[in-house]
């Protein structure tokens, strides 16, 4: 068997002075890599904006940019095809409203009634021309663009203790769960897929009892129903619960902001898991295809 150990067959002093060197040669080795590595580390601390973790921001930021850009452009010139829309509109009736004026001006009949009706039909091209009631801009709250946050792990802590749950179907219980989620925007907020008590529940830190939120109206195929669901996961661009109802053999869209009822989205399925990726394609494990 190999061994690192150092041998000697000659006199006990030139056996020393040999290891003595090799040691010596060792020693060199490791101030040779700490000195480079401390060079590198001197660079890596007056370049901050260099490190990786940076590039990675700079990277989103730039993207996210695109988007908005993106987005931008595509309301600009849809924007422009109805402003000219309604530019036109604008023009048949100022030509309408020239006509008039001619044919009072040729027969010379005046009258005050006619006046006022042409003062207020200027008023209203002048009201469509500065304020287009038809036309205006949305602001829509769902993202399209992903939302990034900093996980520094060398500052999590483990609670020893937790809060001990019974058995049971009420809110401070559960029944057989099989799987959890932790909000990504909240972390103090878990998803706790309650099996056997056919609904998902809402756990906030510290909280003794929980809140149904999909589900929990009984085992059944109603749509405001689940049966023995197996998976959660959430669904952030449409604000939904994305469900595996695994014995109604179908998964479920749920809203987040209501337990009111959901909506099969996928049937004839024997779904054990769910995952969404950030472009918000859904992935599913079928148990009875393999696949």
């Amino acid at each position: 068997m190999a061994s690192n150990t150092i041998q000697c067959f000659i006199n006990e002093k030139d056996c020393s002075t040999e290891y003595r060197q090799k040691l010596i040669e060792q020693m060199d080795e490791i101030e040779n890599y700490r000195d480079s590595f401390l060079q590198e580390f001197i660079q890596h601390k007056q370049n901050l904006q260099e490190h990786s973790l940076m590039k990675q921001i700079d990277q989103w930021e730039n993207e996210s940019i695109v988007k908005i850009k993106e987005r931008a452009e595509n309301c600009r010139q849809n924007c422009i095809k109805s402003i000219k829309k309604s530019f036109r509109q604008i023009d048949y009736k100022l030509f309408s409203l020239n006509e008039q004026l001619k044919q009072i001006r040729k027969r010379k009949k005046f009258n005050e009634n006619s006046f006022n009706e042409l003062k207020k039909n200027l008023i209203k091209l002048t009201k469509e021309l500065n304020e287009s009631s038809h036309i205006f801009i949305e602001e829509i709250t769902t993202l399209f663009i992903n939302k990034i946050n900093l996980i520094d792990r060398s500052n999590m802590k483990w609670k020893e203790f937790g809060i001990n749950i019974t058995e049971g179907n009420e809110l401070n219980q559960l029944k057989n769960p099989s799987s959890m989620l932790i909000d990504k925007d909240d972390d103090k907020i878990t998803y706790i897929v309650d099996s056997q008590n056919d609904r998902i529940m809402k756990w906030k830190l510290n909280e003794h009892y929980g809140e149904t939120v999909a589900g929990g109206n009984g085992k059944g195929k109603q749509m405001n129903q689940l049966c023995y669901p197996t998976d959660v996961i959430i669904d952030k661009e449409n604000d939904c619960f994305i469900i595996s109802d695994y014995e109604n053999k179908r998964i479920m869209q749920w809203p987040r902001q209501n337990n009111g009822t959901g909506k099969i989205i996928i049937s004839n399925i024997n779904c054990h898991g769910l995952a969404i990726d950030k472009y918000g394609f859904i992935y599913v494990a079928d148990g009875e295809k393999h696949e």
